[in-house]
């Protein structure tokens, strides 16, 4: 799902409307979803609560090279994993 809707949800009535939608409507065809751009706790709770289970953006992580993908995260993280050593690093 486009993060030019999943970064409204929390504030945009329209933008909470086209996410639930998507959410319910990948539910019945037996989909996946993943939501992209997720970037705060309140976006991240209120899709979570909504059944959506895949996320993506800076809130887990930044964009990083990619010899640094075989990275594991912790096994006692929940999901999300998230990359502390990367978390609120602007720089990368």
């Amino acid at each position: 799902m486009d993060r030019s809707f999943t970064s409204g949800v929390v504030h945009s009535p329209a933008d909470a409307a086209i996410v639930e939608t998507t959410l319910t409507l990948a539910e019945n065809l037996g989909l996946a979803v993943i939501a992209e751009g997720v970037a705060t706790d309140a976006q991240f709770e209120w899709l979570r609560a909504r059944g959506c289970t895949g996320f993506q953006g800076f809130l887990f992580g930044r964009p990083v090279p990619e010899e640094m993908l075989d990275l594991p995260c912790s096994s006692t993280a929940q999901p999300p994993c998230r990359n502390n050593d990367m978390a609120g690093d602007t720089d990368r």
